[in-house]
């Protein structure tokens, strides 16, 4: 098998969003941001080439810009 399989039902429990219109599976995260996009094929599948997301991107957010104060 080339693909593995995808379970929606666990990208809906994880917080992210599943839509899939005019033949595209498109997937957001939590924030809204689409974090991908598949055309789906003849056969019906949605094939993602999950090398593409192998790298990670960390994201750090502060929540009292007091924090700050060794910045300044």
């Amino acid at each position: 098998m080339k693909n593995n399989i995808l379970s929606l039902v666990q990208f809906l429990e994880k917080g992210f969003e599943v839509q899939m219109k005019d033949k595209n599976l498109k997937i957001f995260d939590e924030s809204g941001a689409a974090i991908t996009s598949v055309k789906m094929t003849r056969n019906k599948m949605f094939p993602m080439d999950l090398s593409i997301y192998l790298s990670k991107c960390l994201k750090a957010e502060i929540s009292n810009m007091m924090n700050l104060w060794h910045l300044q």
